[in-house]
């Protein structure tokens, strides 16, 4: 993204390349489910009308959180150098650790929760500039970027609810076509409603 933009600012459209690349995204997704289900456009559309329907909102809420998240990457990378932004996308491990210990349960070995200690340390260490004796960036990009990061970890847990609770006989190609037409929808809407002079 930084490499892309010209004094700061990009010289193309975030917003449609966003939607471009849901759209091929669904598009191998839909040629691979057409292949799984013998070559059949029948069958193809047995397979989506029989889709459960709580899955399919499930799809529509992390298509929803995928489109946000995506964008932002685009008003992040405007704020802050790339290095700020993957090192800082690190909190992520810490933050999954977290939600995940809360929804599913599952227990965090002490290991484990010195290793996320160890990493949240660095990567605090890592955004303290002491030669200018300031943090790596402002404010604003550091709340984006925990906004982002938050985005990031609740998906990843959601799917994985998703995945154990829904969707586990359900064809990949099928779930994908289904998350991808909610992107592509989605990333549309977002190019006709908002106003991306944010980019």
């Amino acid at each position: 993204y930084k490499l892309s933009q010209k004094g700061g600012d990009y010289k193309f459209s975030p917003s449609t390349t966003l939607v471009l690349a849901e759209t091929f995204k669904l598009c191998l997704s839909g040629v691979l489910l057409y292949y799984a289900e013998g070559q059949s456009v029948e069958r193809v559309k047995a397979a989506i009308l029989n889709c459960p329907r709580n899955l399919v909102k499930s799809y529509g809420v992390l298509a929803f959180i995928f489109a946000l998240n995506n964008t932002l990457s685009f008003v992040i990378l405007k704020a802050v150098d790339p290095s700020v932004y993957l090192m800082i996308r690190t909190g992520f491990t810490f933050l999954s650790a977290l939600l995940v210990r809360a929804v599913f349960k599952k227990q965090i070995t002490s290991i484990q929760w010195c290793a996320i200690a160890l990493q949240v340390a660095g990567l605090v260490t890592t955004q303290w500039d002491p030669c200018r004796g300031t943090i790596a960036a402002s404010l604003f990009a550091y709340a984006i970027i925990i906004f982002s990061i938050l985005l990031s970890t609740f998906s990843g847990v959601f799917n994985e609810y998703v995945i154990k609770s829904v969707s586990m006989d359900i064809s990949l190609h099928l779930q994908n076509v289904i998350l991808y037409s909610y992107g592509v929808i989605l990333n549309l809407i977002l190019v006709l409603v908002l106003d991306w002079d944010i980019f």
